[in-house]
């Protein structure tokens, strides 16, 4: 038996031929926790809005000390999508 596959446009690419991704995004550790779900929820729909993918799992941000300061910051607050 022989499979054949069904050939899509560039525009509707299908759920099988998406590769999976996972993404890691830094916020400033100064902001309150309101701030901070409301970037959560901005960079989400940025993903899904943009047709770039579907988010399927999400960790709400955990505070952390960085390694090295980044713009004079020693903490932020590290998701991952």
């Amino acid at each position: 038996m022989v499979k054949t596959e069904q050939k899509t446009t560039a525009e509707e690419p299908t759920r099988e031929s998406k590769n999976t991704y996972e993404i890691g995004y830094l916020v400033r550790a100064e902001l309150s926790p309101q701030d901070i779900d409301s970037c959560v929820r901005e960079i989400s729909s940025i993903i899904q809005k943009g047709s770039w993918g579907i988010v399927t799992k999400e960790r709400p941000p955990q505070k952390i000390r960085l390694a090295y300061p980044i713009q004079k910051e020693r903490h932020a607050y590290f998701g991952e999508g």
